[in-house]
């Protein structure tokens, strides 16, 4: 029987994204899990410029005074286990401190990004890297990095789903019209080569819808392109997959992307995934049975004209891979079972 630990999770849990649902998960695996949000306090701002600012600050500054109620809650409580989820406002000082006030204390660091991505980091998280027990990561790139940094522990996982989330969901006529859903589709955010590639087959004839919840200065204006402006999450992003044939998986190549949620999210809602061909895409499903891949624009047009015209082999491989994300444990509760036991194989990480 897995142990049950007491954990302090440190991270965006007032918002609705990742940080959240491994949040849920490890209250599902039988944790007593209090949490810290470092989210930040003026997302909800209605001015743009103001809302830039504040999201800076965000980014780099302790808004919700994390460091000090970690400092709070550890002379208070006995934990034994700090979370931090992508702690870019975290201090070295206050990593240290929370040993001192607890010595069998595990504290980890979970990073979905590239955290040496200069545009992702700051000078204090890198400061952080040496003060943590161990590192998760989903960028294997990452793990010689981190290594070299000073970490004394790194631990490679394979990105989620949560499957209180992402799963097969039935969509409505009103469904597909509210949230803008296509036979082609992707929501995620906006890069360049994403649009130049999505406009391209707009262009060619395909009918493909992009949900983007941002669009900044710098981006190419596509002139084919169904865009739909708006974050959508929960229940609607699920929607959002089910009610398109093809769902579109690009990397962004600023994280040097492997693979990404969407990777596993769309075959856990049953969707079908066309994504870009990479070793860990192959290592996580079979091409042509599970998902399928694309190396360049030629290959992808390819590729979606004939998915979008051979609806009973689509429908097989989407099954397929919604198979395979069950039975190969790509679900959070999976992925953070085998890093509660990489925790409990580290000297002092027992139950108390």
């Amino acid at each position: 029987m897995n142990p049950s630990y007491r954990i302090l999770f440190v991270g965006f849990i007032s918002e609705d994204g990742t940080s959240a649902q491994r949040f849920g998960a490890l209250q599902r695996l039988g944790h007593t899990v209090e949490g810290i949000t470092t989210s930040n306090p003026f997302r909800g701002v209605r001015n743009r410029v103001l809302r830039a600012i504040f999201g800076r600050l965000g980014k780099y500054c302790d808004l919700r005074g994390a460091n000090r109620r970690i400092l709070e809650r550890l002379g208070q409580e006995r934990f034994d286990i700090l979370w931090v989820d992508k702690g870019l406002v975290i201090h070295p000082a206050t990593l240290v401190q929370a040993k001192v006030l607890q010595p069998h204390l595990i504290r980890v660091s979970y990073c979905p990004d590239d955290m040496l991505n200069p545009a992702v980091n700051t000078p204090r998280y890198l400061a952080t890297v040496p003060h943590f027990d161990l590192h998760v990561t989903t960028k294997s790139y990452n793990v010689p990095e981190l290594r070299q940094l000073g970490a004394p522990q790194v631990f490679f996982v394979n990105n989620a789903y949560d499957p209180a989330v992402h799963r097969p969901v039935p969509v409505t006529d009103d469904d597909r019209r509210r949230l803008g859903t296509a036979p082609v589709g992707f929501a995620g955010h906006a890069h360049n080569d994403r649009i130049i590639a999505m406009d391209a087959l707009a262009r060619d004839g395909v009918p493909v819808v992009f949900r983007c919840s941002t669009w900044s200065r710098g981006l190419v204006r596509p002139h084919h392109l169904n865009v739909v402006m708006g974050y959508v999450g929960g229940d609607d992003y699920a929607k959002f997959i089910c009610g398109c044939r093809i769902c579109l998986g690009f990397l962004f190549k600023g994280n040097r992307d492997l693979q990404t949620t969407r990777s596993v999210e769309i075959p856990a809602c049953g969707g079908f995934l066309l994504a870009e061909r990479t070793d860990e895409h192959l290592a996580l499903f079979r091409e042509g049975e599970e998902a399928e891949f694309f190396d360049n624009y030629d290959e992808l047009l390819r590729k979606v004209r004939y998915y979008l015209t051979h609806e009973d082999e689509r429908f097989r491989i989407a099954q397929n891979g919604l198979r395979r994300c069950r039975e190969s444990g790509y679900s959070y509760d999976a992925v953070l079972e085998s890093v509660v036991r990489q925790i409990t194989g580290l000297c002092g990480a027992s139950p108390r």
